[in-house]
């Protein structure tokens, strides 16, 4: 998610090897039918959605003339895991305690990154 927030579409780039890498070594009992497409939603799903809330004016892409908006970003992450949680539960029929673990677990994620990333720059700083 983050790597799309600052990179966008080019993001598909450097998230692609990470989610073919983390394809083989956790969905080894996934059938092949299902495979591509759960690469495609965690490849595609996070720049596709920072380009919605771009294409309804919501401007949160980091730049060098003002500081980042970290709730905004939260929000949007926030989004992201529901829409992710949303396709895989559709592709895997999942029940409803699958979705919400899956969503948790993702955005929890996010956050918990954020702050050591934050942590971590501000000690550099």
């Amino acid at each position: 998610m983050l790597a799309a927030w600052l990179l966008g579409w080019n993001s598909i780039i450097a998230i692609a090897p990470g989610v073919l890498i983390a394809n083989l070594l956790f969905m080894q009992a996934v059938p092949e039918a299902v495979s591509f497409p759960v690469l495609m939603v965690n490849i595609v799903a996070a720049p596709a959605v920072f380009q919605a809330l771009y294409s309804f004016g919501w401007k949160i892409a980091p730049r060098s003339d003002r500081s980042p908006c970290w709730p905004c970003v939260m929000v949007a992450g926030f989004i992201i895991s529901v829409v992710t949680a949303s396709l895989m539960n559709l592709l895997f029929g999942s029940a409803l305690e699958d979705y919400i673990a899956y969503m948790i677990g993702d955005f929890f994620g996010l956050f918990f990154l954020m702050l050591l990333l934050m942590l971590v720059f501000r000690h550099l700083r």
